[in-house]
């Protein structure tokens, strides 16, 4: 029997890492889509956590601007490699490493002004 739960716990995992890995798809699709709101979004918070001039007019190459879509694609290819090589939770941390940096950078970028001013 404890192939079978085996199996269950690898096929919880994948669709785990599908779904993880489709949210950073959808996201670099967005920004790519919408490249001038998503800079103008994220520009401030982008300028504050790398200390680099960020321009509006930056293009998909000019880092720190690169970050907002090479990091979940680099986080899903990192995640599929892990995956194949048979390291299933490791290979999630990897696919949710890209979601849990963008969700601190703007909650730092948030919450960093108000507790000191």
């Amino acid at each position: 029997m404890p192939k079978v739960e085996t199996t269950f716990k690898t096929q919880q995992l994948d669709k785990r890492l599908r779904a993880i890995i489709a949210l950073n798809a959808a996201f670099v699709v967005l920004v790519a889509l919408a490249w001038s709101p998503a800079v103008r979004f994220a520009a401030d918070a982008l300028q504050w956590a790398t200390l680099e001039q960020v321009s509006l007019r930056g293009g998909m190459l000019d880092y720190p601007l690169t970050l907002m879509w090479q990091l979940p694609l680099a986080g899903a290819a990192v995640a599929w490699v892990l995956r194949q090589g048979g390291s299933q939770s490791a290979s999630i941390l990897a696919a949710a490493f890209p979601l849990v940096y963008r969700t601190t950078l703007a909650l730092c970028h948030q919450l960093v002004p108000l507790m000191t001013g």
